[in-house]
């Protein structure tokens, strides 16, 4: 018997909410399982066996394949489940849908990112080098890694 395709889930990030919503507005169900962030389960194992970056979300595929992009899963989707068509049908849709997708994320996604990751600086007392932190004190020299709470 195959494995049903399973979706590593948080239940407050940006990424698999995205899935989440993209799965509901298509009506497909997939079973899903928490990884909690607050607690670095991401950085930990089991989930480093299922995505190596340690970034959520991840869809296992019913063949062990995994795909671990919020777009490529979503993606995946759309191809397997056509209708209703959420990324367009004709070129101009389509086009439109991907310029504002772009748009979202480059502008959206990317200043929460960063807000998020200013944040740790700005309760450090540190100014992330990008000066775009809230924090007064002095430049970050912190590595990405301890922005994302890895040691």
């Amino acid at each position: 018997m195959r494995e049903r395709m399973r979706l590593y889930d948080a239940e407050w990030a940006p990424s698999p909410r995205r899935v989440r919503i993209f799965l509901a507005e298509k009506g497909i169900d997939v079973p899903r399982e928490a990884i909690d962030l607050r607690q670095g389960d991401q950085l930990r194992e089991p989930y480093l066996k299922v995505n190596p970056r340690g970034q959520v979300p991840a869809l296992v595929l019913e063949d062990g394949e995994i795909l671990c992009e919020s777009a490529a899963i979503c993606r995946y989707l759309e191809a397997l489940h056509p209708e209703p068509a959420l990324f367009g049908t004709t070129p101009l849709a389509i086009g439109r849908i991907e310029s504002w997708t772009r748009r979202i994320e480059g502008d959206g996604y990317a200043a929460a990112v960063l807000a998020l990751r200013c944040w740790r600086c700005a309760r450090a007392g540190l100014r992330f080098a990008t000066g775009r932190s809230p924090g007064n004190g002095r430049p970050c020299r912190k590595s990405p890694n301890w922005h994302y709470g890895r040691k």
